[in-house]
């Protein structure tokens, strides 16, 4: 990478695999992180800096909590409890 720091927020497009991941560098840090390009905005290139930002979604927490819940219950009954109950 360069010696220009990126800031916490911030990702530069570091490579663009077969046309379907991209390699970003995020953070001062500089961590790797592959996604798929469709994820990324259009017309987006190797070089290009994007702010990454990430938000809570407790609608979706919820559901899927609730939905292990139920699975985790089935469980429980179908194995008589056994020693992780």
């Amino acid at each position: 990478m360069s010696e220009q720091t990126i800031p916490d927020d911030a990702a530069v497009v570091d490579r663009i695999e077969d046309g379907t991941y991209a390699v970003l560098h995020v953070g001062p840090d500089e961590v790797e992180l592959v996604v798929d390009v469709a994820l990324l905005p259009e017309g987006t290139v190797e070089g290009d800096w994007l702010r990454i930002g990430l938000r809570a979604d407790p609608e979706r927490t919820a559901a899927r909590r609730a939905a292990l819940e139920g699975r985790l219950d089935r469980l429980r009954r179908t194995r008589g409890g056994g020693r992780f109950s």
